[in-house]
């Protein structure tokens, strides 16, 4: 009788305890404008696919509680016939309005909120109406005339929408960067740097953006692993000076950047890669036919055995000067040079500047051809 009775004090215990390490959310929800079938969906950072709240909007105004166990950052999603728009989100213990109301997604859709941290969201997506507005009207302008374009027109239509869109991606960054001297201690920035990061361009700016960031943001684990993608991408993206290559010749000859010449086509490969040997025949052909228009072919090879890198060379006819430090993937010219791909193709100057990067195997000729 005492065991069982022990049992059911331990079992209320237990209970007690799990139930008050769940934290609820109070989301006021205006739905007005959205017509049949709208959805509201809420999910965490940690699991896109397992939505913690899904419901429909079934009148103009509901409420809602959103109860889950670990705080964090998330995404609140709305889908209706028009298709569905996300946005960042905070999961604690807060209550939020949120106004859908047929916005398009250039808006956010909480508009008062407890959470310090939903605020400094709301804050962030105000800062990017208040800089961007007309910016999204001339893209949006310029993609329409994109696509209604004739053959007359196409090729100035497309570089007219290029322009936008390079002038959208300069806009994102000055965004982030007003954001983050406003909000030192945000970790938003860092999602947001993340989020932003399209080919690697404003990665310097970047990653001295997050080291002025408070101590508490920039020496979390995703702080320093961005900082680190930061620094290998500031060696790989065009016009960038790459990065000094480790290894020495079958020879035992270091790499010296004297072996530059106009234009330079840097393979990175390995001999046991099935792509790198198919690409090689085709190699070859294009070296002979460019190696005396002041083009030099330069090939990094990470390769952990001399034997197995210098058969290929052999077999192959890989007459072109070759390198290697022969510590296979865990070279430092792997993340510092290849970015992590092998094979992979770049092209630079002759003082090592990078003219063009991801090269593929069909645009070689015409990316040398251009530079000459």
């Amino acid at each position: 009788m005492q065991t069982n009775a022990l049992k059911t004090i331990a079992f209320a215990i237990l209970a007690t305890l799990f139930f008050s390490c769940e934290k609820k959310a109070i989301l006021n929800v205006n739905a007005e404008g959205l017509g049949p079938n709208a959805v509201i969906s809420v999910y965490s950072a940690n699991d896109s696919k397992k939505a913690l709240l899904i419901k429909d909007l079934k009148s103009n105004h509901e409420r809602f509680e959103l109860k889950f166990k670990d705080e964090g950052y998330g995404k609140i999603e709305e889908s209706d016939k028009n298709g569905t728009v996300n946005h960042w989100f905070y999961l604690d213990n807060s209550e939020h309005e949120i106004d859908f109301s047929g916005k398009s997604g250039r808006y956010y859709p909480v508009t008062k909120t407890t959470s310090k941290k939903v605020q400094e969201i709301i804050d962030y997506y105000q800062l990017r109406s208040d800089m961007g507005d007309n910016l999204s009207d001339s893209i949006r302008a310029a993609e329409k005339a994109f696509f209604d374009a004739n053959s007359e027109n196409v090729i100035a239509a497309a570089a007219n929408l290029n322009d936008w869109k390079e002038q959208a991606t300069t806009n994102q960054y000055e965004v982030i960067k007003k954001f983050a001297a406003n909000n030192p201690s945000s970790f938003f920035t860092i999602l947001m740097i993340k989020e932003n990061l399209i080919g690697g361009k404003n990665a310097r700016d970047f990653r001295l953006l997050i080291e002025g960031l408070d101590k508490e943001v920039k020496e979390t684990k995703e702080a320093k692993t961005l900082i680190a993608d930061l620094e290998i991408l500031e060696h790989t993206i065009i016009g960038a000076k790459m990065a000094t290559v480790e290894g020495t010749d079958p020879n035992g000859k270091a790499y010296n950047p004297r072996v530059l010449k106009k234009v330079n086509l840097f393979i990175c490969w390995t001999s046991y890669d099935k792509n790198s040997r198919q690409n090689h025949q085709r190699l070859v052909e294009l070296y002979n036919e460019y190696k005396h228009k002041d083009v030099e072919f330069i090939g990094i090879s990470y390769d952990q055995h001399k034997k197995w890198w210098t058969a290929v060379i052999k077999d192959d006819g890989l007459t072109w000067p070759q390198f290697s430090d022969l510590k296979g993937l865990k070279s430092p010219n792997t993340a510092r040079i290849a970015n992590n791909i092998v094979p992979s193709m770049f092209i630079t100057d002759q003082k090592g500047i990078i003219l063009f990067n991801n090269v593929q195997m069909g645009e070689i000729k015409l990316d040398l051809d251009s530079k000459l």
